[in-house]
């Protein structure tokens, strides 16, 4: 009677993790891109030449961010959201796996995080993550003319 308990208690414990891990699992969305580096004079624009580095930080903050005075560069420590991080491999290539969310995608250069896209209204343009991605480009044109 005493081994039977248990093993239902054993079992009764297996299921448990096993429905947390599915849980934690299915939680997270996979989320991946490119960082492209262009630099220099880009005029005519079909001759530009991207660059991609490995090791470059990309950052993503759930929720809204606010720019200061419409630049393009905003410090780090001025975002208060929780922010994910994921590093560029030799191909520019990045992925992590992030809540279901709205998500604003930075790089993170110095100690400031820089973003080239707005939404209009004073805010870094977000994106939607309410499914597995692998589009995601971000572009850092701030040593470039156009």
């Amino acid at each position: 009677m005493r081994n039977t308990l248990r093993s239902n208690i054993l079992t009764i414990c297996f299921l448990l993790i096993a429905i947390l891990v599915l849980k934690i699992n299915t939680s997270f969305l996979k989320v991946s891109g490119k960082v492209i580096i262009i630099d220099g004079n880009n005029m005519p624009i079909n001759l530009r030449k991207e660059k991609f580095i490995s090791d470059i930080i990309v950052l993503a903050v759930k929720g809204k961010v606010k720019t200061i005075a419409g630049q393009k560069r905003i410090p780090i420590k001025k975002i208060s959201f929780k922010k994910y991080k994921s590093k560029t491999n030799q191909f520019g290539e990045f992925s992590m796996y992030l809540p279901p969310g709205k998500y604003t995608f930075f790089i993170k250069k110095d100690n400031s995080a820089y973003l080239n896209d707005f939404n209009g209204q004073g805010m870094f343009q977000q994106k939607s993550i309410d499914k597995n991605r692998k589009d995601l480009i971000l572009i850092d044109d701030s040593n470039s003319l156009f």
